[in-house]
Parts: C-alpha cells; structure tokens; sequence
C-alpha cells in the first residue's frame, strides 16, 4: 500500500465497539458480525473485554414496588419508571447474590421547563 490517497493500502483493520442489548451475548454479537461480513475478504477476530449484559430485573414484581414505594413516600408527586442503562456499572457484582438487582437514577424533569427536550440536545 502506498500513503497517497489514490492509492489503495494493501490492508485495513477496524475495531467495532458495540452495546450489547439484554438478551444477547458477547458471543451472539461476534457470531452477527461474521456472518454480515460473509462473502467479503475479512478476517474477524473476536476479542472479550466485557461481561455480558444482566437479564432484566423484574419490574411487576414486590421488590420493584418496594423501591417505586420508597421513592414515592419521599416524591410523592413523581413518577417511578423502569428502564436499562447501556453503559456498565458495579451493579454487575450484585447479580451473583440476586436476579433482582436495580440500579437507581433519578431524574426531576420539569414539564414547565422543557426538560425532556434537553435529551441529547442543547443545554443537555
């Protein structure tokens, strides 16, 4: 390969960081992004570096109502919502001693202030 951009390199490489969704593995992923690039001259090489995702934590269950209730006995006017974090966290070492292992984020949007449009967005 040359360094002249009119010349093609012999070689590339990529590294493919992904989020892994509840419910998938590691594994499942790699075996995705092979299978995509079938066909084509690419070599995958699959290199762990995380554990996989939790399964979900139940959320119609007593220990979801205890914590929506502790919560509300203190914001009585709020509303308690179950949803994933795709990012990693030290909750990992809590699921060795229950399935049922919540992670807290609070958040006090405000309707008056257009809070749920700062998302991602200006001012976020």
């Amino acid at each position: 390969g040359g360094v002249k951009k009119n010349v093609l390199p012999q070689s590339a490489t990529a590294i493919v960081n992904v989020r892994i969704l509840t419910g998938n593995t590691a594994v499942q992923v790699a075996e995705y992004i092979t299978n995509l690039l079938k066909g084509h001259p690419v070599e995958v090489i699959y290199e762990p570096s995380y554990n996989d995702p939790p399964s979900l934590a139940c959320h119609d269950c007593d220990p979801f109502n205890w914590l929506a209730g502790s919560v509300k006995a203190v914001f009585p006017d709020t509303h308690v919502a179950p949803g994933i974090l795709v990012a990693g966290s030290d909750l990992k070492h809590y699921r060795r001693l229950t399935k049922n292992a919540y992670g807290f984020a609070p958040y006090n949007l405000s309707k008056k202030d257009k809070d749920t449009k700062r998302f991602h967005g200006i001012n976020e």
